[in-house]
């Protein structure tokens, strides 16, 4: 039946051994973020049985696919009043950044006869979630230390999400301070796997002790720069599909264009034949701009400062009434292979 996924489970154990060796160096921590794969149970086994402790995810009924692994459960973005209950039911750890919601969790906790560890979090800047005021941060703390059904985990923030501002030495070391003046120090969480780079640059301060990491951990790659990680693989998870249509087509639609779903009408540009789909070009020379066209065009390289060599000595010598040795000369030539051929 297609579409499908492949998922090799062994190439996910050998991404998380990497990333666990990687973190431990820096004492830190991982959570393993299970929502890209709707909390299959299999593959949130494979994550517990190399070792991560923590799971985490975006929906509490991904969360209840694997709720009788062993391993601590966190719900990673902000509940809703109106779930609190199965919040609690079926979460170790909520992150949060609403008194109302704390509210809310503490009573359903109490009711519940259990304690439910909060992370309250700390927006740095990227103004998605998270206290911006400290003066609400310290209400918040003050709260969830006194509440009976509670109790307060740490701190945390999220970056290079909504406004994709990147994770720094200088934020770091603010969520830090923040978690030691607050006596909120088991655990910070110092964000996702954009947070990697800075980690792999020594930019985290000791004492920050989690990371929330999905794309790292199942394909190899940290978010900062886009770069896969050595020894990761990239292709734990295949798609495969049937090719219902293939025909060849102008890139113009023909006809009036009206408005899309969205009520905007697109703007279409006439990118003539396509290459080299349609059709293979090479060039000769290589000059400077056989590099910079797009696509980079596959070309002859010939090397120009020697035919000038020969030809100024060829000249010299026809200057002094002497006949060159040899008419012709051959300079090697060799092929750049780049874009505008298709294999």
């Amino acid at each position: 039946m297609y579409p499908c996924i492949h998922i090799n489970l062994d190439k996910i154990a050998e991404n998380v051994r990497v990333m666990k060796d990687l973190t431990e160096k820096h004492h830190i921590e991982i959570t393993g973020v299970t929502k890209v794969f709707g909390g299959e149970e299999r593959i949130a086994q494979t994550l517990v049985n190399q070792g991560i402790k923590r799971l985490g995810d975006s929906r509490i009924e991904n969360i209840r696919n694997y709720e009788n692994l062993p391993c601590e459960k966190w719900l990673i973005r902000m509940p809703s009043i109106s779930e609190a209950r199965e919040v609690v039911q079926f979460c170790d750890v909520s992150v949060n950044s609403e008194l109302e919601t704390l509210k809310a969790l503490n009573q359903q906790a109490i009711q519940l006869k259990k304690k439910h560890k909060v992370i309250l979090m700390v927006d740095l800047g990227d103004l998605r979630e998270g206290y911006f005021k400290e003066e609400h941060l310290a209400e918040a703390i003050n709260y969830a230390k006194q509440a009976k059904g509670l109790d307060l985990y740490g701190l945390g923030t999220n970056l290079t999400c909504f406004s994709f501002v990147q994770s720094d030495e200088e934020k770091m070391n603010r969520l830090l301070g923040l978690a030691k003046k607050y006596d909120a120090s088991v655990c910070i969480s110092g964000g996702n796997s954009a947070t990697i780079h800075l980690m792999l640059e020594n930019g985290i301060p000791e004492g920050i002790n989690n990371l929330r990491l999905g794309e790292s951990v199942l394909f190899g790659r940290e978010r900062t720069n886009y770069e896969y990680l050595p020894g990761t693989s990239n292709d734990a998870f295949i798609m495969e599909a049937e090719i219902i249509e293939s025909k060849e087509k102008p890139s113009m639609p023909i006809g009036k264009i009206g408005a899309e779903s969205y009520g905007h009408v697109p703007v279409f540009t006439d990118r003539g034949i396509r290459i080299p789909d349609q059709i293979s070009i090479t060039g000769f020379d290589d000059n400077f701009y056989a590099q910079i066209v797009r696509p980079k065009l596959t070309t002859i390289h010939q090397d120009v400062h020697q035919k000038a060599v020969l030809a100024l000595r060829k000249l010299l010598l026809m200057a002094e009434g002497k006949e060159p040795a040899e008419k012709n000369v051959k300079s090697p030539v060799w092929l750049v292979k780049r874009d505008s051929v298709k294999e």
